[in-house]
């Protein structure tokens, strides 16, 4: 068996193998997913907007501008 030959099959095995590496890593990482309880606070939180238990938090920033 020539060189030539070989290297496309050795390199077809490392693919599958690290395919095979990112998928089990998926299903592991898909067990600590969460889901969202509001999907409707995801832009405030996006935009970096914090929430405490559920709450927004009000910082003294926030407290000086309502005032």
């Amino acid at each position: 068996m020539s060189i030539r030959r070989a290297i496309p099959g050795i390199r077809s095995r490392k693919v599958e193998n690290a395919t095979a590496v990112i998928w089990k890593a998926l299903l592991i990482a898909e067990k600590t997913f969460r889901r969202l309880d509001a999907p409707e606070l995801l832009a405030d939180v996006a935009s970096g907007v914090v929430y405490v238990n559920g709450v927004r938090a009000m910082n003294r920033r926030d407290d000086k501008a309502a005032a």
